[in-house]
């Protein structure tokens, strides 16, 4: 994206937060100090050691022949790519799933790419320190498990050496070659590692002391282009995942006639994640945030009804700013989605729906025919596609 266009969708966004600073268009001074003092970076760094060693050429050979029969649930956990692992899978496997887990809890704390808000840190923070607990407890398990997992280690290497035919005093060798291999147990526990790298949103090239003058112009376009780039991609990134949450749950509802309750309550969560999220004041993700919040508050049809009319604003915001959204998560064709828009009301539900008792908080919209009302919704988005079709061809 050239950077004038990037300056106007800036603009355009940032509109209620040019306001609040007291200026008609964005300031890149103030809006790049008002990011450093409101996010901070943070990226996960984990290590898990694994011990492997070269496989034997003569033992890669036998399996590529097929004739391994002893030993082949050994061979098939510890070895990949023609290397043995001394450590077995599960303790490998546990240890990336924990550091893979807190990093996709990263994600979801993430505002804009690495950055997380800074009100959100001290949550995050104590998220990391029970998964670093958990991760280094994997390492201990594996410490208590040490000796074991030698004996076990050459008793499998000796049955995966059954298919192989050599005298006893070769096959003896390649077990102390591999055994040779194995670390030790100190160092191999010390290379496990997960910590967190913290580190801040730049300050403006200019007011840093000692900056050559030869690179301060262009390290400042660079910075400049920074803070827009950053402050879009937190409001589009906000956005994106409001769009992903409702659609599914407008799927479920199309297609079931109902949307489970954890989906709902992704939305509520949603909505109060942005009291955090919303740094830049966006009016789109204000008035989201005002909506979803209290969700769980509205009867079932209210709360679909809110939904649509969620997804409708997204859309129509996303077309204004050029903001791009994944058509495939959609529950609507962008057809339905522009007639929807035009007459500025949800028209896909329009069904009375009788329910002998109004449905609680934190259920599931039940209709009492989920059948006739497919068939009325199906109606309902054949109106819609004539319409549009009449329209565009108008």
């Amino acid at each position: 994206m050239k950077k004038a266009e990037l300056m106007t969708k800036a603009n355009g966004m940032l509109s209620v937060m040019n306001r609040k600073m007291g200026q008609k268009n964005l300031d890149i001074g103030k809006m790049g100090g008002y990011i450093g003092n409101n996010v901070v970076g943070v990226n996960i760094w984990t290590k898990i050691p694994t011990a492997r060693t070269q496989l034997p050429r003569v033992i890669q050979k036998q399996n590529k022949e097929g004739v391994l029969v002893h030993g082949d649930a050994f061979y098939e956990e510890r070895v990949s790519k023609a290397n043995i692992s001394f450590i077995p899978k599960e303790y490998l496997n546990e240890a990336f799933n924990i550091g893979l887990a807190i990093r996709r809890r990263k994600t979801e704390f993430s505002v804009a790419g690495d950055y997380i808000p800074a009100a959100s840190f001290d949550g995050f923070k104590k998220e990391f320190d029970a998964a670093r607990e958990k991760f280094f407890a994997v390492r201990d398990k594996i410490a208590a498990f040490w000796d074991e997992a030698k004996t076990l280690y050459e008793e499998g290497v000796r049955e995966v050496l059954e298919n192989i035919q050599m005298d006893q005093a070769r096959k003896d060798q390649i077990v102390i070659g591999l055994m040779n291999e194995i670390p030790e147990k100190e160092e191999y526990l010390e290379g496990f590692e997960m910590e967190m790298r913290i580190f801040y949103f730049p300050t403006e090239p200019d007011k840093r002391p000692g900056l050559a003058p030869n690179v301060t112009e262009p390290v400042l376009e660079t910075w400049n282009t920074s803070v827009a780039a950053t402050a879009v991609l937190a409001i589009e990134q906000s956005i994106g995942k409001g769009w992903e949450r409702l659609n599914t749950a407008m799927k479920q509802f199309r297609r079931n006639g109902a949307i489970r309750t954890n989906t709902l309550s992704t939305i509520v969560n949603y909505g109060r994640d942005l009291q955090q999220k919303n740094l830049f004041h966006n009016e789109l993700l204000s008035h989201l945030q005002n909506k979803l919040t209290g969700f769980l508050d509205m009867k079932g049809d209210q709360q679909v009804e809110e939904i649509e009319a969620s997804i409708v604003r997204i859309y129509e915001y996303a077309k204004a700013h050029r903001i791009d959204l994944d058509m495939d998560d959609s529950a609507y064709l962008a057809g339905e989605l522009d007639a929807m828009a035009r007459k500025k009301a949800p028209v896909a539900i329009k069904v009375t729906i009788t329910r002998k008792k109004a449905p609680e908080a934190n259920t599931e919209i039940n209709p009492r025919s989920r059948y006739a009302r497919h068939i009325e919704m199906r109606k309902a988005r054949q109106r819609i596609r004539q319409t549009a079709m009449q329209e565009n061809a108008g």
